[in-house]
């Protein structure tokens, strides 16, 4: 249902309902305000910038050719602004759109219809971003050295997102853990697919226990092949000693039960060390490294735990 008919109301849930992708609700409080406000310029901006058509027909509402040849003869930066990004928007070319808008700001600092086609453009965007890389739920994975990526001299904050790529971590949990922000992050993994220095695969949601173990200790695992030859069987003799009969005793009572041995109580070392490794598993890795660094201080030397530790604290390194 749409708000009532207040046109601040209605701009502001258009906006909530693009932002969660819903946008033929978006669509229809804009064209509403449209309705109460033909002029009303932010529900064209908005609209135009999110790919809609103003009304059907579009001239009923406003003739594009005649407007923009008004505005040249007005010589009115903010109508030329608004026809460059109307015309970019329409041309299918959302980030030099983008581009238009956040040079306009300090020119037009007071005019808040620039920050929220900013907003809505950026919005737009990610969802673009989005459908280009798969699913949240997919694990990228680098096909280039960070060595030669290195040697490449990206920017900073481009090296510092590389870094958090390890294959296990799915592009949902990096764009939470990324400090660029949403829309710079998943702008930046688009840049790194088209450049060829990632891919994206499916995660299979399974693990292995060796991923947690440090190389030499999955190398001592490694099962030992037995000795293939038969062993010696010694001389059984073929009949059986011939034996009196036995009379049977009648049926004893049955005993009592024996009562169960306690159970010993499990080590606090192997308590934390299982719940950091599903800490980890979760993707939860502050709490990983804090139940890691406890079992570090129960067990110092445990290779296990170093493992595990210099594994987390590098994801974190900037």
């Amino acid at each position: 249902m749409l708000p009532a008919d207040n046109v601040d109301a209605l701009l502001e849930a258009g906006l909530k309902a693009y932002g969660n992708n819903d946008s033929e609700t978006a669509a229809r409080c804009w064209r509403r305000v449209l309705e109460m406000q033909p002029d009303n310029g932010q529900a064209k901006d908005f609209l135009i910038t999110a790919g809609f058509e103003l009304a059907s027909p579009l001239a009923q509402v406003v003739d594009l050719g005649e407007a923009r040849q008004q505005r040249a003869e007005d010589s009115d930066p903010r109508a030329a602004l608004r026809a460059r990004v109307e015309r970019l928007v329409q041309e299918r070319k959302l980030e030099a759109a983008l581009d238009e808008l956040d040079r306009a700001r300090p020119r037009f600092p007071d005019d808040p219809s620039i920050s929220r086609s900013v907003r809505l453009l950026r919005d737009r965007l990610v969802f673009e971003y989005a459908k280009t890389l798969g699913r949240l739920d997919d694990v990228p994975h680098l096909s280039v050295s960070r060595e030669a990526i290195a040697k490449l001299r990206p920017p900073p904050e481009e090296l510092a997102l590389v870094k958090l790529i390890d294959g296990i971590a799915s592009l949902g949990d990096l764009v939470r853990g990324s400090q660029l922000g949403r829309f710079e992050t998943f702008r930046t993994f688009v840049r790194f697919l088209e450049r060829g220095w990632i891919h994206m695969r499916a995660a299979t949601g399974t693990w292995n226990p060796r991923d947690f173990l440090p190389p030499e200790a999955i190398a001592k695992s490694r099962p030992s092949v037995p000795d293939a030859s038969p062993s010696p069987v010694a001389d059984v003799p073929v009949t059986a000693p011939v034996t009196s009969p036995t009379v049977v005793p009648e049926p004893a009572a049955p005993a009592a039960p024996a009562a169960p041995a306690p159970l010993a109580a499990e080590d606090p070392f192997d308590v934390l060390f299982r719940e950091a490794t599903e800490a980890y598993l979760r993707r939860e890795y502050p709490r990983a490294i804090e139940l890691f660094s406890r079992c570090q201080a129960l067990r110092p030397e445990d290779r296990r735990v170093q493992h595990n530790l210099q594994r987390l604290q590098s994801r974190r390194s900037p």
